[in-house]
């Protein structure tokens, strides 16, 4: 009986989102992967800010972590060599600096040969420090290069073969995070078919094996992308071919519709309609530290969480964007955004650096939560016709990709109400180190 309600819930859900503004192909894809969900994977469907599966498993790792950081903080103070004399020492420091550069230090996918000191349980830790390697550019936070070359706002999906403009946040950010983590750019190396020159970029070949590329990194394996030098160049039209750029736009708005057709995406769509007070009031004190604490947890290991905000007052405003940095300004906690509906470059900083203003999620001493993005997501958009002398008077008229006229009408506020963890993060992250650790170990000889 109780499985019935939830499933009467989820439909009733689902023909609200269908109720919200949105573009048709979108509302199409929503429905259907919202009944696909609810068939074929009800785990995932019910997640909430914790996915009920790997929620324990992510624990268990970030214990696994600490207890490994004070067992080394504990070993560092110990005297292990009390009986070398001064002129040994210098002896010895003589030595190392003259092979300094031969030297290899034992972490996660260093390219050292295996020894007693060196093992295959420190280049290939079956943990979180396993993200800790060069190609995971999520650890960097000079954003630029290692975005997508296309926003989620404006005209950033004009490759779609839905035909959609906007409004694909969550994708967006999903699909950002699985490329930072799991994608090795080799700029130096040719697609095997190039190589061989049986085909060049835009064929047919090309897009196929291009394809199984970025199907495989949407199911967490790590893989290496030959011919480009970062995510920005893979995915930007200067130089990418136009069919691959398109299947990009389809891959980001199926990594919507599988995350957002969940109860917690569309709890949060729907709040004003469903949950009563969601969208109006906003989270407490307490709550606004717990989930600081929680950012910046995820952060500590090089791993930047998707955060779906909801906009106070507006239920059905609701965002999906990536973490990048949380630090203390006086009495108030501030959280670094990377936004997909903001230029790569806005979303850049200097690792030692503040980031921008308008990248800012405020929290302040009393668990106010602020974000300027938010102000211009909860503008109303009124159409107008042009004839109109009197509705259209000192208004700035705007003109839609399909002809359209409407003016902005600002009655927005920066204020938050909602902001969790995306429920995808946790079970992504644990499936990526498993993935991640077995190709270590295959590359590194490590799995003989």
């Amino acid at each position: 009986m109780r499985n019935m309600k939830v499933f009467k819930l989820f439909l009733v859900l689902i023909l609200l989102f269908v109720g919200q503004p949105a573009f048709g192909g979108q509302k199409l894809k929503a429905t259907w992967s919202g009944a696909k969900n609810l068939l074929l994977s009800p785990i995932d469907l019910f997640s909430g800010g914790k996915n009920w599966v790997t929620g324990n498993n992510w624990d268990s790792y970030v214990e696994k972590e600490e207890n490994m950081s004070k067992d080394s903080e504990g070993r560092s103070g110990e005297s292990v060599c009390a009986s070398i004399t001064k002129e040994e020492l210098d002896s010895l420091e003589n030595s190392l600096a003259k092979v300094g550069d031969k030297l290899c230090k034992c972490v996660a996918w260093a390219n050292c040969p295996q020894s007693k000191t060196c093992t295959c349980e420190m280049l290939c830790p079956d943990g979180l420090a396993i993200f800790d390697h060069a190609d995971n550019t999520s650890m960097n936070t000079n954003m630029d290069s290692n975005s997508f070359g296309f926003r989620n706002s404006g005209s950033a999906f004009v490759f779609s073969e839905e035909g959609m403009t906007a409004g694909y946040c969550w994708g967006h950010a999903s699909a950002t995070t699985k490329f930072n983590r799991l994608a090795k750019f080799r700029p130096n190396e040719e697609v095997p078919c190039i190589k061989k020159k049986s085909c060049k970029r835009g064929d047919e070949d090309y897009l196929e094996y291009m394809e199984d590329l970025i199907d495989d990194i949407m199911n967490n394996k790590p893989r290496v992308i030959p011919g480009y030098k970062n995510l920005k160049e893979f995915s930007s039209k200067r130089d990418q071919s136009d069919s691959v750029l398109l299947y990009l736009g389809k891959t980001v708005s199926n990594e919507w519709s599988d995350q957002a057709m969940s109860f917690q995406g569309l709890g949060a769509v729907s709040s004003q309609n469903v949950v009563s007070g969601v969208g109006r009031k906003t989270m407490s004190k307490k709550s606004t530290a717990s989930f600081a604490k929680d950012v910046q947890e995820k952060l500590k290991y090089g791993l930047q969480p998707q955060l779906v905000i909801t906009a106070k007052g507006k239920g059905s405003v609701t965002h999906v964007v990536l973490a990048s940095k949380v630090y203390q300004e006086g009495d108030k906690t501030i959280i670094c955004i990377r936004d997909n509906n903001s230029s790569t470059r806005d979303n850049s900083f200097n690792s030692s650096k503040k980031c921008g203003k308008s990248q800012q999620m405020t929290i302040d001493k009393d668990g106010k939560t602020t974000y300027p993005k938010m102000t211009d997501m909860t503008n109303e958009y009124i159409e107008v016709d042009l004839d109109d002398k009197e509705a259209t008077a000192g208004k700035t008229i705007y003109t839609s990709r399909d002809g359209s006229t409407h003016y902005t009408k600002k009655e927005g506020s920066p204020e938050v109400a909602k902001m969790t963890i995306a429920h995808n993060v946790d079970s992504d992250t644990i499936k990526q180190l498993h993935n991640l650790r077995e190709n270590c170990q295959k590359e590194l000889g490590c799995d003989d």
